[in-house]
């Protein structure tokens, strides 16, 4: 029998692990992933969700810039930064669109919140 003590143990070891594997992904990066991005749609867009499957696409990464425009985020030799991106809509999402994703704490996964429909 499992006492109250062994399962808040066992539920503060599963969350420990939880955190240690996303200190790891982040470790992995040139620098901090942030939990929320700006993104534009490649020209193929990204699926729509399929029974249990996320739709996938791939997405260039934006920012800001000093002029406040949106540019392309680039690594170290200048190369557009590419991602892929889960689609759980049950709608596709256009080529060439912005988009906001989020990443799922756990895998890391970046997740279409929201796209520009306009």
């Amino acid at each position: 029998m499992t006492t109250f003590l062994e399962q808040q143990i066992e539920t503060m070891r599963a969350h420990l692990e939880k955190l240690e594997r996303r200190l790891q992904m982040q470790e992995e990066q040139d620098t901090f992933i942030p939990s929320i991005y700006v993104a534009k749609t490649g020209a193929g867009g990204i699926a729509a969700l399929s029974g249990n499957t996320p739709g996938s696409g791939t997405v260039t990464l934006h920012r800001k810039d000093g002029n406040g425009d949106l540019a392309a985020l680039t690594d170290g030799t200048g190369a557009d930064i590419t991602k892929t991106a889960y689609n759980l809509a049950s709608t596709s999402v256009a080529g060439s669109t912005w988009v906001q994703l989020k990443q799922e704490i756990t895998s890391g996964m970046l997740l279409v919140d929201f796209e520009d429909c306009g």
